[in-house]
């Protein structure tokens, strides 16, 4: 039998003793995305609720052959690359995004036969929690660091999976159960987010030998921007609107003696709407103040772009699209 041999203890510095950093231990951790709070969700909430991902599928599906309106809108978003450097837009005009925006929105069937559970409800609010949070400690960690490794469009794409599983749960056309504060959340969240960055496009200026400096910009990471904030653009105005039980989109509009009827998309007047799923007057009260700040946060990043800029294609990109920023949502607020 071969004796039992015990490891031997490790060696502690005696009192007073120097250490040698180089004798330091240097192995990282398996994982450095260290999870502070590891018991705040169960391991089987860490997908993205099932059920209600599979109705949205299904209702896709239903779409494809027959809502013309949705594939024009699709259609607008498609850059090939070549096309990417002869732009004149990013962004359709806001009337007529809106417009195809409401087509798809009013040709979405509801999910009667599927509504949303409690327990559905409870595990989005978790799943969408985790997600911001994961999105917060990455960022607080970039203060940190010297070098950029998350920058404002990986942060814009991770913020737009959100925004497409926050919209999934309001396509289904049933009541609200807390959206509107999470819209609200994001955007305060984006203010910060934005007034932090130098760059919103990763555009990095280079010394030339020809000229003083040129820049180098990747234009695809533009045009995700300004689709980004466009569609939270279109969203937030659709759930300032409101829609009905049947799902329709309503219009607000003011009439000649001044009261306020409430039209559809198919133009049918009608009386006050009432249980329209919208914001209510008090979000709306806390959503107009951080448009407006995060709307000027945006438009001083890209001036101070635009102004350095001499390719003419780009500057005036960048005037176009900085005159869209939030155009539903703005004349909303008036």
């Amino acid at each position: 039998m071969e004796p039992i041999i015990t490891p031997m203890s490790p060696m502690h510095p005696a009192p007073n003793e120097e250490i040698n950093p180089l004798s330091l231990p240097t192995t990282q951790l398996e994982n450095n995305d260290i999870d502070l709070n590891p018991d705040l969700y169960d391991d089987d909430d860490k997908s993205p609720p099932s059920t209600l991902q599979n109705n949205a599928n299904l209702a896709e599906e239903e779409l494809k052959d027959h809502n013309e309106a949705m594939r024009e809108l699709e259609q607008s978003k498609q850059f090939s690359n070549a096309d990417i450097y002869k732009l004149h837009q990013v962004t359709l005009p806001f009337t007529e995004s809106y417009r195809l925006f409401t087509a798809k929105f009013d040709s979405f069937p509801p999910v009667y036969t599927s509504p949303i559970t409690s327990d559905q409800q409870s595990k989005l609010i978790r799943y969408l929690d985790e997600q911001l949070l994961q999105i917060q400690r990455k960022f607080v960690k970039q203060q940190a660091e010297t070098t950029v490794s998350y920058s404002c469009p990986r942060l814009i794409q991770d913020l737009d999976s959100v925004i497409d599983l926050l919209w999934v749960s309001i396509a289904q056309k049933q009541r609200l159960f807390g959206q509107e504060e999470y819209y609200i959340k994001i955007l305060g969240d984006l203010e910060d987010y934005i007034n932090h960055y130098k760059t919103l496009f990763d555009e990095l200026w280079i010394n030339s030998n020809v000229r003083d400096k040129f820049l180098d910009l990747d234009r695809k990471k533009m045009i995700a921007f300004f689709k980004f904030i466009q569609k939270l653009d279109l969203q937030l105005s659709l759930l300032i609107d409101g829609y009905d039980k049947l799902g329709k989109v309503h219009v607000a509009e003011e009439k000649n003696d001044g009261d306020i009827s409430i039209t559809n998309n198919n133009g049918r007047g009608v009386a006050i709407a009432r249980n329209l799923q919208k914001f209510s007057a008090t979000e709306l009260v806390r959503l107009f103040p951080i448009i407006s700040r995060l709307r000027l946060a945006i438009i001083e990043k890209i001036d101070s772009l635009r102004k350095k800029v001499t390719d003419e294609s780009i500057r005036d990109v960048l005037e176009l699209e900085v005159s869209r920023i939030f155009e539903g949502v703005l004349e909303r607020s008036c």
